[in-house]
């Protein structure tokens, strides 16, 4: 017998159901190793973490096994293998890489084919929320990979969860629909089971992927490392490292008090030597409650710890709210707000430029008062659009507002690039490091979620950028 028959004797079980589960975890099982090479050709980054979802195979592997002792373990174990899988590859790969979006095919195999044990049933329903709950909290990922690496994941995981939901659709889906023809069914029932059988799949994924988009604005925030070369710094000057934030949204579900300290704590344990935030410190359009919000910015915000100082600059949000209240309560927690300004520290002079989008920027003042400082300029403004006035000689950006698109489809485009036919932003400079030839510009994700608190494929991040020789 070749490999071939000998695999497919070890799948055929009497229940055609059951076979199907185990040709299903057969496939999974066969298609586990490639899945590090897809992430190396296509990712790059420490992609060999992936193989640590081989420890998984061995159990899709002994699902045929289980199937023969009773035909109820079989689909039970490929479910059970899927859940650990999906742990492993959280662990392994982080927040925001799409793993989760494999527990909606899992799900559907406990509906389809666990027709005849409604409690286990139920019981993998609700372990398949428990694993959702665990995978989103077990801290960082073992690796680091850039923003623009964990949106490549999350395109690559969607498709292939996409294709397993087809799959199983294509093996399970069928033989439910035969056996309600063997039931003599009427064309409308068996329309109707159809139907459900679609609305099931869709409310699947769209309850799975509301879950991971609302839990993705609690977690915290992925610290992101960064090296840019200055030739500009005199010889042996030491390398000095800037935190860079954004985006703190204070005033909705995705950032509160305790939340923000412990984002406070997670920064002053990088021991930045400066700290800037480039705006956006509250949600909101108008001043209802803006005042509330702004002065809950003080307490957090006073524990940061930076030798060379804190420094900020306003966002649209800030000027559409409550500003003057903002820059007071930001003064009380020791936070020096540049309004088209500039203050020298050490080598380098950052160029506070205030908000674009709500037209209080002024670079050329912002610019004049740099070039009065001397220094290495290192501008600091809330959009990164900034960027296409500003002068050859500013070697350095640092910009937020974009939240990274915050709701990335999988073919990367942002839901969040326009607001009717007005552009938010310009999508070359929508996140992460950008080289240009004149100047690296930096956009943060931002640590909180803005009006909508729903993050996917756009995970919170801060910068830590250390400027060397």
């Amino acid at each position: 017998m070749t490999l071939g028959q000998r695999l497919a004797a070890y799948a055929t079980h009497p229940d055609p159901m059951t076979a199907a589960c185990n040709r299903i975890a057969l496939l999974v099982a066969s298609s586990q190793p490639t899945y590090p090479l897809y992430l190396w050709w296509l990712v790059g980054g420490p992609w060999w973490l992936a193989c640590w979802t081989f420890v998984s195979t061995p159990v899709f592997c002994l699902v045929p096994w289980a199937a023969r002792r009773n035909s109820v373990f079989g689909p039970a174990l490929l479910v059970l293998a899927g859940f650990g899988n999906g742990l492993i590859a959280a662990k392994a790969l982080g927040a925001g890489s799409g793993v989760e979006l494999f527990l909606v095919p899992e799900a559907l195999i406990a509906l389809l084919a666990l027709r005849a044990a409604s409690r286990l049933r139920r019981a993998l329903l609700a372990g398949a929320i428990v694993t959702f709950w665990l995978g989103r909290h077990l801290g960082p990922a073992l690796g680091a990979f850039t923003p623009e690496q964990t949106a490549q994941m999350a395109r690559i995981n969607a498709g292939s969860a996409l294709v397993l939901t087809l799959v199983v659709l294509w093996s399970l889906g069928g033989l439910a629909l035969n056996e309600a023809r063997a039931e003599h069914s009427s064309l409308g029932r068996r329309f109707l089971r159809m139907a459900g059988l679609a609305g099931w799949v869709l409310t699947l994924a769209l309850a799975v992927l509301i879950l991971i988009g609302l839990d993705n604005v609690l977690a915290d925030p992925i610290e992101r490392t960064a090296s840019v070369a200055l030739p500009a710094l005199q010889a042996n000057t030491k390398p000095v490292h800037v935190a860079l934030l954004s985006d703190i949204h204070l005033g909705n579900r995705g950032m509160t008090a305790a939340r923000l300290n412990r984002i406070v704590a997670q920064i002053d344990a990088a021991r930045p030597d400066l700290i800037v935030i480039a705006g956006d410190f509250i949600t909101g359009y108008d001043n209802q409650g803006a005042p509330e919000r702004a002065t809950g910015l003080t307490a957090p915000l006073s524990r940061l710890r930076a030798p060379l100082g804190v420094f900020a600059v306003l966002g649209n949000h800030d000027h559409w709210t409550l500003p003057q209240a903002i820059r007071a309560d930001l003064a009380k927690a020791g936070v020096v707000v540049l309004e088209n300004e500039a203050v020298r520290r050490g080598s380098f002079t950052i160029v506070g430029v205030d908000d674009l989008v709500t037209r209080h920027d002024d670079l050329r003042r912002a610019m004049a008062a740099a070039d009065r400082l001397g220094g290495i300029p290192i501008a600091l403004s809330h959009s990164p659009d900034v960027v296409k006035d500003l002068p050859d000689r500013v070697p350095l950006l640092l910009a937020g507002h974009t939240h990274c698109g915050q709701v990335v489809l999988p073919w990367g485009t942002s839901v969040a690039s326009y607001i009717g036919r007005k552009r938010l932003f310009d999508p070359r400079y929508r996140c992460g490091r950008i080289d240009d030839p004149h100047r690296t510009t930096f956009v943060t994700a931002g640590l909180g979620s803005g009006t909508v608190p729903v993050r996917l494929a756009a995970m919170a991040d801060w910068w830590l950028i250390e400027l060397h020789r």
